[in-house]
C-alpha cells in the first residue's frame, strides 16, 4: 500500500513487511536444501575416499559385504535423526 503523509512523502509499508519476512528466514539457519546438499556432499567425499583407499590396497582384509549395508543404515539414521527428535518433542 502506498500512503501519502501530510508533507507529501510516500511510505511503502509492503517493503517493510517483506524485509521482516526475509529477516525471519535468515535467522532460522540454513534451509533444508542446503542441509541436504551438505549431507550429500559429505557422503560423496566419504564414499570416494573409501573407494580410493580400497584401490590403493589399504583395506586388505575388510569384508565390504558387511560394511556397505551398515554404512547405508547409519547414513539413513543420520539423515532422519533431526526429524525423529522433532517428532519426540
Amino acid at each position: 500500500q502506498l500512503v501519502t503523509g501530510e508533507a507529501g512523502t510516500v511510505n511503502d509499508s509492503s517493503t517493510d513487511t517483506a524485509d521482516s519476512v526475509v529477516g525471519a528466514d535468515e535467522t532460522n539457519g540454513p534451509s533444508k536444501r542446503h542441509t541436504a546438499r551438505n549431507v550429500f556432499g559429505v557422503g560423496l567425499i566419504v564414499v570416494g575416499s573409501i573407494l580410493l583407499l580400497q584401490n590403493l590396497g589399504v583395506f586388505g582384509s575388510i569384508r565390504w559385504d558387511i560394511v556397505w549395508p551398515v554404512a547405508v543404515v547409519a547414513l539413513g539414521v543420520i539423515v532422519l535423526l533431526p526429524s525423529i527428535r522433532r517428532w519426540n518433542d
